[in-house]
């Protein structure tokens, strides 16, 4: 071999390692989301984040994450100001740009009821059927799909997808929706209770809006039978609410006043508050009174909390009763696990 192949060989070689050890360039939109994530934890407003969101969705609709953020534009806009026309016309134009279907549909659920207030209506099915091309539905896109067709009235849909979310409230089905979760067979059977009572939940209220009034009614009680609650005593199911409007529409509004009680000061008031309004309004033949009944529903219904000990941060066991001490404590929970 002559002195200058040996040359370039070596030369070769050096440059082969010294690629080796290079890293390949960083994907331009991780960058650009990182950049945004910061900028938005950051920011002094919500109008200020809506902004960030609505720059880095239309430069980045291809990102994992774009769809998520995205419906921060649908409640800003549709909910907020109010302005369900102008949450429609921008994020729509983004369905067609975002390549998950799961991250799609989570869009489209969303938009959907949107949609509907601006008169618009929004066609789920072929966001649904994309995300089906891929597998089973997962219990959580069920349910993401069963609220959203109760929400503009789509009640053949919802009373599907429940018939579908209650096939999957078996041990089975959980494992293969969280194939990375190891929890006992008694933790598994009790999210599975909790799948079936949201799929009765949705059924039943979707059966109730096509008529079917006595099964839905029966579907509510078997509901009620296996509700696993809260500490407040919600369930995690629309149940109450859902049941305690089957109820004014058939004439017991005190029944579906006292339904509905728990959830109006405890768990979705956007949602339950205006059912029992109604409920109390019909009772009392006015809303006179109404925000005093609140008051002292929540003092009715409201649980002392009951002693624990956790450990902090630095590994210290700390117990509710030390830090109370007679004083008004605050509770924050930062991703516990």
């Amino acid at each position: 071999m002559s002195r200058t192949l040996s040359l370039y060989l070596a030369l070769g070689l050096l440059v082969v390692i010294a690629g080796c050890g290079q890293q390949a360039p960083e994907d331009p939109a991780e960058v650009a989301y990182r950049a945004f994530r910061t900028a938005y934890i950051d920011a002094g407003s919500r109008a200020e984040q809506v902004a960030l969101v609505e720059s880095f969705v239309a430069e980045h609709a291809d990102h994992r994450a774009a769809g998520y953020y995205a419906v921060d534009l649908i409640s800003y806009y549709g909910h907020d100001l109010g302005e369900p026309a102008r949450a429609y016309e921008t994020v729509e134009p983004l369905l067609s740009r975002i390549p998950d279907p799961e991250a799609r549909l989570y869009l489209a659920s969303e938009l959907a009821p949107v949609a509907a207030d601006a008169g618009r209506p929004l066609d789920l099915a072929p966001f649904i059927a994309a995300l089906e091309a891929k597998g089973p539905l997962s219990f959580d896109s069920l349910d993401m799909i069963m609220a959203a067709a109760c929400k503009v009235g789509d009640w053949p849909l919802a009373s599907t997808h429940a018939e579908a979310a209650e096939a999957r409230s078996t041990p089975a089905a959980w494992r293969a929706d969280n194939p990375d979760r190891e929890l006992s067979e008694e933790e598994v059977a009790t999210r599975v209770q909790r799948r079936r009572v949201t799929a009765l939940t949705y059924r039943a209220w979707a059966l109730y809006n096509q008529g079917q009034t006595a099964e839905a009614l029966a579907l509510f009680e078997q509901a009620e039978r296996d509700r696993v609650n809260d500490y407040l005593g919600l369930a995690s199911a629309p149940l109450d609410r859902f049941w305690a409007s089957a109820l004014l529409q058939e004439g017991d509004a005190a029944a579906a006043l006292e339904r509905v009680s728990r959830e109006a000061v405890f768990g979705d008031r956007d949602q339950a508050v205006p059912v029992f309004r109604q409920a109390w309004a019909a009772v009392n033949g006015s809303e006179e009174g109404l925000d005093e009944q609140l008051r002292q529903t929540r003092q009715r219904l409201a649980r002392t909390i009951d002693d624990f000990t956790l450990a902090d941060y630095d590994g210290q066991q700390r117990s509710l009763a030390d830090l109370r001490r007679g004083k008004v404590l605050m509770l924050a929970f930062w991703f516990p696990t």
